[in-house]
């Protein structure tokens, strides 16, 4: 498992509930 994999997906996950 990636670190960054995790962290892009969560910022992505997390990104899009704030913009929504």
């Amino acid at each position: 498992m990636r670190r960054q994999y995790v962290l892009e997906l969560l910022s992505s996950y997390g990104g899009s509930i704030s913009n929504n």
